[in-house]
């Protein structure tokens, strides 16, 4: 068995063994493999590779000790071995191709390496899963991928990257998962982004200013994209072509932009080249105009959310969505703009069924009477201007209604405006 606290999923779905101290790991390997199972060997504060470890081990964790380096063929002997983890470490050099061919799991991850060790994971035909997050990276090689023909999920996040691995990005790619959170990626021009196997990018916590037209292509699996916490400020026509059209209706895209410097979004971002998307993030921006009919193909819808920009007018045409799959718990999020006025047929172009409308924390001083705010179950419109509702504003509500208001102008409802 494996002697561990906990097996923690981290993105891109890279699993991380953490184990029981900070000052020793366990050597393990799965019954039915070998005779016995060593549970009791204690390495602590190891600067080296210990000398003694059985050969017929199938897990290696020399997690958590003072290893510096890790010296060529080292694990060479291991010929049933499928996993090593190193984790939180020292680690500033790997010398040669110190692992096996039967490695399917490597992790390297919290150490000091300044550099991607092409040479360490080539001739590794098995290895589905690479951790090499919370080290020092800063450049890697256009060869660096090649000869893993089946790697999966590979995290490379809290390092200091500056250029998007184009190993990753190549058609033949087996990745499924790829984590470049948290470094230093400025520029994406250089390159489209392409990989038709790819299911979740994260890009978020890096310097990434300008996207091109179609700089997402042919990720047609994609159901995951995080682009937050960066510096772009324009979404260019077509930004995504050919992305998530594999997606059925059961699933979709979660698209997260929050946390940049949005100020321009071409009505064509969302071309009609982008399969379904769920979750949509656009909040702290500085959008303060959304053109019609730009989140027209959107398909699926779940969540919605704009706060925190600059938005001072919102016309339904811009919410048009042609074709909403069933989705019983929309959510529009507008808080925290500098919207004043809700006006006539807000809703008309919107999914007929729509759960939350969130309009709390602007300037609305004034809702028309045919704004048709009826098409939500709930409406939050708390801590605004208002200081009336427009006569008939609760009538014809065919569903249940939690309206949400500020205490300020509670009392000042119109009568006729109540709920009867």
């Amino acid at each position: 068995m494996i002697i561990a606290n906990e097996c923690v999923d981290l993105f891109p779905q890279i699993h991380v063994f953490k184990f029981l101290t900070t000052v020793f790991c366990t050597l393990t390997w799965i019954p039915g493999q070998c005779n016995q199972t060593l549970t009791n060997r204690c390495y602590e504060g190891l600067t080296t590779l210990p000398n003694n470890m059985p050969l017929s081990a199938v897990e290696i964790h020399l997690c958590s000790n003072n290893l510096t380096s890790i010296p060529d063929q080292a694990f060479s002997s291991f010929l049933s071995l499928t996993i090593v983890n190193l984790n939180h470490n020292q680690i500033s050099n790997i010398i040669g191709q110190p692992f096996p061919s039967t490695i399917e799991t490597l992790d390297i991850s919290h150490n000091l390496l300044s550099s991607f060790p092409p040479q360490a994971i080539q001739g590794l035909p098995l290895l589905r899963e690479l951790d090499l997050s919370n080290n020092q990276i800063s450049t890697i090689s256009h060869n660096a991928l090649n000869g893993n023909t089946v790697l999966q999920h590979l995290d490379l996040s809290n390092n200091q990257i500056l250029d998007f691995p184009v190993g990753a990005n190549q058609g033949k790619s087996t990745l499924v998962s790829l984590d470049l959170s948290r470094n230093l990626i400025s520029d994406l021009t250089s390159h489209p982004v392409t990989n038709p196997l790819l299911t979740r990018l994260d890009l978020s916590h890096n310097q990434i200013g300008t996207l091109n037209t179609q700089q997402f292509v042919d990720l047609i699996k994609l159901d995951c994209l995080n682009l937050s916490h960066n510096m772009i400020e324009v979404l260019p026509a077509f930004l995504f072509y050919n992305v998530s059209r594999c997606l059925d209706y059961g699933n979709g895209l979660t698209l997260d932009l929050s946390n940049n410097k949005i100020c321009v979004i071409h009505p064509d971002t969302f071309g009609n080249r982008i399969g379904p998307i769920m979750f949509i993030n656009l909040d702290n921006n500085r959008i303060s105009c959304i053109p019609d009919f730009t989140f027209s193909n959107f398909g699926i819808l779940y969540l919605f959310s704009i706060r925190n920009n600059e938005l001072t007018l919102i016309f339904g045409e811009a919410l048009e969505m042609h074709e909403v799959f069933d989705s019983p718990d929309i959510v529009f999020a507008l808080s925290g703009n500098i919207i004043s006025y809700i006006p006539a047929n807000f809703t008309a172009f919107m999914p007929g069924f729509i759960y939350l409308l969130d309009l709390s924390n602007n300037e609305i001083s004034t809702i028309h009477p045919q704004a048709r705010l009826n098409a939500f179950f709930e409406v939050n419109l708390s801590n605004n201007r208002l200081t009336c509702l427009p006569d008939g504003f609760f009538q014809n509500h065919d569903g249940f209604w939690n309206m949400m208001w500020s205490i300020e102008w509670k009392s000042a409802v119109n009568p006729s405006a109540r709920p009867h």
